[in-house]
C-alpha cells in the first residue's frame, strides 16, 4: 500500500497466529488482524492507514491466512491508493 513517498510493506506468515507484519521506513510492526499490535511501532499516520486497509479487506485477510495455514498459497490483495 503505497502511503506518502514510501510504501508500507505488508506480509503474512503461514502459522500459528492470524497476524500481518509490515514495514514503513525504519519501522516494524506485527499486528493482529483484529487490531492489536503484538510487537513494534509505527508512525501514527500510517499506523491509522495500515488498519483502515486492514478493516476494509478483512475478508480477504482471513482467507489468505486459512489458505496458508492449509499450505495452499495466497491471493494479492489490493493495495490502498
Amino acid at each position: 500500500m503505497e502511503l506518502l513517498k514510501e510504501k508500507v510493506v505488508t506480509r503474512m506468515v503461514s502459522g500459528y497466529y492470524t497476524d500481518i507484519h509490515a514495514i514503513y521506513g525504519d519501522n516494524e510492526i506485527v499486528i493482529a488482524l483484529d487490531g492489536e499490535i503484538l510487537e513494534g511501532e509505527f508512525p501514527t499516520k500510517q499506523l491509522r492507514m495500515l488498519e483502515g486497509w486492514m478493516s476494509i479487506h478483512e475478508d480477504e485477510l482471513y482467507a489468505n491466512w486459512q489458505m496458508l495455514k492449509e499450505g495452499e498459497g495466497f491471493f494479492k490483495i489490493e493495495p490502498l491508493r
